[in-house]
């Protein structure tokens, strides 16, 4: 079936996240009820669909955001754990049903172990695109009993087959600037950023830029490497993108690895009018939408400055594919400030705004 080939480099993700809990499954001999599983399973997406909707926006500190993501997991797996040591007699469904099983305890373990750092991302992202993949292939082929919105949610991005317009390489069209470098202090190790603006000089289209920044050492030996994209950056726009390593470096190389035509979404930070207040411990945005074009996903990034350090990035997000920024509409961003790590005399804010 289609769905094993597509998530086999996630499964060794889904591997790693098992040595980390520690935990295995036998599986019993009697057999579970494949409907009663589709039917928990879609109350239990239900559930967590309408807890993301209410907090995925609101500004988190690493301790919420881990409480968050946990949440988020249990209303699955509070209805559907019972079937981990059940069988199912279709033995197509019952490798589905296992395989999401197993994608939700890879993200409960991301959110327990390192939701902010890499490998908890990299384990929490790999558990949502396997659960992605097979909400889709159960929703199609096993009647799971969603809504169409809901599916629309998980619905696999359409394959397109690019123009030469969009293979033509902008990358001269572009100026990065590094950010002076800065360390983000964790409980299990710091990070060392080498955080980045884009901008889109010369183009007239709106571009997706993926770039790549290699560290190294005193000795002139790469240590590490980050990997970021940017989507819809339109023209004379500037987007912030993160890129960090946990590994002390002297010397950061950056590469545009490719910079082509946007074909998936469009600019619409030019049609935003922004206005930013400081009441206290947060940094308050208020994005109202004076164009044509709706967005459906945008993000604020606050860079805090003490003289030319940078001293934090703080991000937070308003609209999104459930509640977007129709024309004529205001929306806000909270970002918390952390007072006792963010020192600082002023502070500088970019955004993206992905019209569709």
């Amino acid at each position: 079936m289609r769905i094993r080939r597509g998530i086999c480099a996630l499964l060794l993700l889904g591997l790693l996240a098992g040595m980390l809990c520690g935990c295995s499954f036998e599986r019993a001999a009697s057999t579970a009820d494949q409907k009663q599983f589709l039917e928990d399973l879609a109350q239990g997406l239900s559930a967590r669909l309408d807890l993301q909707d209410r907090e995925e926006r609101l500004a988190k500190t690493p301790e919420e955001l881990a409480d968050y993501q946990q949440r988020l997991v249990r209303c699955e797996l509070d209805l559907i754990e019972k079937y981990e040591k059940l069988s199912f007699a279709d033995p197509g469904f019952d490798e589905l049903a296992h395989l999401y099983l197993d994608a939700c305890s890879q993200q409960l373990t991301a959110a327990r172990q390192d939701p902010d750092g890499e490998l908890g991302r990299r384990l929490w992202e790999a558990g949502y695109s396997t659960r992605a993949a097979l909400i889709a292939e159960l929703y199609a082929d096993y009647g799971l009993p969603l809504s169409e919105e809901q599916a629309a949610r998980y619905a696999p991005p359409k394959e397109e087959t690019a123009t030469e317009e969009e293979r033509e390489d902008y990358t001269d069209c572009l100026v990065v600037q590094a950010l002076p470098v800065w360390r983000e202090h964790y409980s299990n190790g710091d990070y060392y950023h080498y955080d980045l603006l884009v901008t889109n000089q010369g183009a007239e289209e709106d571009l997706r830029v993926s770039l790549r920044v290699e560290f190294f050492d005193g000795e002139g030996k790469l240590v590490d490497s980050d990997r970021g994209t940017l989507f819809a950056l339109g023209k004379d726009s500037t987007q912030y993108c993160r890129m960090r390593t946990d590994s002390a470096f002297t010397r950061a190389e950056v590469k545009v690895e490719e910079a082509k035509k946007e074909s998936g979404y469009s600019c619409a930070a030019k049609d935003l009018q922004v206005e930013i207040k400081v009441p206290g411990e947060y940094v308050t945005a208020a994005f109202s939408n004076t164009g044509a074009k709706t967005v459906s996903y945008g993000t604020m990034y606050c860079v805090f400055y003490q003289g030319e350090k940078v001293t934090e990035v703080l991000s937070g997000n308003f609209a999104s594919t459930k509640d977007p920024l129709r024309p004529g509409e205001t929306q806000t961003a909270e970002i918390r400030l952390r007072r006792d790590r963010t020192p600082y005399d002023r502070f500088e804010v970019y955004f993206r705004a992905l019209g569709d």
